[in-house]
């Protein structure tokens, strides 16, 4: 699953596109940027409408969550239960290289049921204003994706 080389369509279903819009447009859509923190009324049946049309239309979401550093319960253990529907989860840096280490052990584990259909985006930049994210920062998360090809897809930077 290591580097996608894609057609990337983003929307931003909180804001823009409903499931039902979504059974729609999902001939066109390769990936769909989501932040379900913010969609008022997300629940099961969101996530059940999700899985269908992801399945259906053969398109993946990227849930814009940010990881940082308890990154493997809210991926794999949280009420949302987002290592079962999410493609794609982005995860910060800030906290250490232990996020990758924690979700490389659970999206490639011989038991997890998503095997070779997970990856990560480490946020290596970010556009707002005053970001932390310095040089060497940015070098760090781009030495960990090179040595986590297994889990890390690439890296956000602007």
């Amino acid at each position: 699953m290591r580097h996608w080389y894609l057609r990337v369509f983003f929307a931003l279903l909180a804001m823009a596109v409903t499931v039902p819009r979504l059974s729609d447009l999902g001939q066109y859509i390769t990936v769909i940027k989501m932040h379900t923190d913010v969609v008022k009324d997300f629940n099961v049946e969101t996530i059940q409408g999700l899985q269908l049309l992801t399945k259906k239309h053969n398109f993946m979401i990227f849930e814009d969550r940010k990881l940082i550093d308890i990154g493997q319960q809210q991926y794999h253990e949280g009420a949302l239960g987002i290592s079962e529907w999410v493609g794609i989860v982005n995860l910060s840096m800030l906290g250490g290289d232990g996020i990758v280490d924690a979700l490389t052990q659970t999206i490639t584990g011989p038991d997890f049921q998503f095997r070779n259909e997970r990856a990560l985006l480490i946020v290596a930049k970010m556009t707002s204003r005053g970001s932390l994210a310095t040089a060497s920062y940015i070098e760090r998360c781009i030495d960990l994706a090179r040595k986590s090809p297994e889990s890390v897809t690439s890296f956000v930077a602007t």
